[in-house]
């Protein structure tokens, strides 16, 4: 998995004016305190000598959490002796934000006939969010393990969970090809929790799963997954189409996509 950008709607920005020592920053934010803070701990201000102000501001997908452009204004506006109204370019923010971890994830597991009899599940760098498998297995380990990366690296909606239940739907599939089964048996096989079945039937259902398998046509293929991370569940189809003579992917002729859902 590679790095990502947050790619807020809002680049980061801030307003910062010291007022007899102490320092003002209207700043978009998602974590107000751990801005105060960093702000206190750069300046060497007591509490009470840093305020944070927050507007409405755009969402930050958790790329929010650190206060590099909220520092910067403040110390240019100390420099400066009056206000400073500071704002980062599209491409600083694409160069000096952190970036959604990158991951290197192994997989391995073993098949008796149709059922998975043991899995060993490895996460190297992005974390252990919803690394546990909830497809029932004899045999299973899922760990992570951390590393020193390269690039700067924070805070990313759903965490891990994003590529942990990539890999392992992916490697599902896999298996799936490996034991001769459709990729919804094999899973509902494996699923006993009824909630997270639950909702991937339901998704199968409106998707027409089970009608379009026997459908084979050049160039378009189907697929499934589901997960679950912090009490939600959720499952998701679709069918994706190959126009060789434009070398890109799109849309079936007359399908619909995709089909999704979710209980929370």
């Amino acid at each position: 998995m590679a790095y990502v950008q947050h790619a807020p709607l809002e680049s980061r920005a801030a307003v910062a004016e010291w007022t007899d020592g102490k320092l003002t920053v209207w700043t978009g934010t998602q974590s107000p305190f751990g801005y105060h803070g960093e702000l206190a701990r750069t300046f060497h201000l007591a509490n009470d000598q840093v305020r944070v102000v927050v507007p409405d501001f755009g969402s930050g997908f958790g790329g929010k959490h650190t206060g590099e452009a909220a520092v910067e204004a403040a110390r240019l506006a100390l420099a400066a002796k009056r206000p400073v109204s500071l704002r980062w370019t599209r491409q600083e923010e694409f160069t000096w934000a952190y970036f959604r971890p990158a991951a290197v994830i192994d997989v391995e597991a073993s098949l008796d006939g149709q059922a998975v009899t043991t899995w060993h599940f490895v996460n190297i760098n992005s974390g252990a969010s919803a690394s546990e498998t909830p497809y029932r297995i004899a045999k299973a380990r899922s760990r992570f393990v951390s590393s020193q990366p390269p690039l700067r690296q924070g805070s990313y909606r759903a965490l891990a969970a994003t590529a942990n239940n990539f890999a392992r739907e992916g490697f599902m599939d896999e298996l799936a090809v490996a034991a001769g089964a459709d990729p919804l048996e094999f899973r509902l096989a494996h699923l006993e929790h009824p909630r997270l079945r639950a909702v991937l039937e339901a998704a199968a259902a409106r998707f027409r799963w089970r009608e379009r398998v026997p459908d084979k046509r050049p160039d378009v293929g189907i697929g499934l997954a589901c997960g679950t991370e912090k009490g939600s569940y959720v499952a998701a189809c679709a069918e994706v189409a190959v126009d060789r003579a434009q070398g890109r992917i799109g849309r079936a002729p007359g399908c619909a996509r995709s089909s999704s859902a979710g209980r929370f």
